[in-house]
């Protein structure tokens, strides 16, 4: 789809997100005296991101369901995040991405089916219910089911 397709434009490698996901995690904010924390954990079928941030507010739920905006002062000699797309580089490798963060719970969904008008879903979240809940479920599912899974831990 058209998220799939300016990501891949944008970005040379499609392993580009990754570096996408970490740059957010080093963009956050962080309780006072907390050591931030990220962690990645590559299953067949998916990834989790998580780490220790304080979550997002209004305005960053504003700011990643737009295009070139955000709530990130721009740091000099910054690799990644230049582009205005950040998050949503996931969809190169994602037809749906799934957000839980300080009671938000929503995903972009950018399956061609998903909204009547294409790339509708890189803009336009779906908001989810007992999201946080079904998460916890599909990891201790693939941790009991024996899934294959590389974990990568950040200080």
């Amino acid at each position: 789809g058209q998220a799939q397709l300016l990501s891949t434009e944008l970005y040379p490698k499609p392993t580009h997100f990754l570096l996408e996901l970490v740059q957010n995690a080093d963009d956050c904010s962080y309780a006072p005296g907390l050591e931030p924390r990220l962690l990645l954990v590559l299953f067949d079928d998916g990834l989790l991101y998580a780490s220790n941030e304080t979550g997002f507010e209004e305005p960053h739920i504003r700011a990643i369901c737009d295009m070139a905006k955000s709530t990130k002062s721009r740091r000099v000699g910054a690799f990644t995040g230049e582009k205005g797309i950040g998050f949503k580089a996931t969809a190169v490798v994602s037809e749906v991405t799934y957000i839980s963060s300080n009671g938000y719970e929503f995903c972009f969904d950018m399956r061609a089916d998903a909204y009547p008008v294409e790339a509708l879903g890189l803009v336009c979240p779906r908001w989810e219910q007992d999201l946080t809940a079904n998460m916890e479920s599909w990891v201790r599912a693939r941790a009991a089911g024996g899934v294959e899974a590389q974990t990568y831990a950040w200080r």
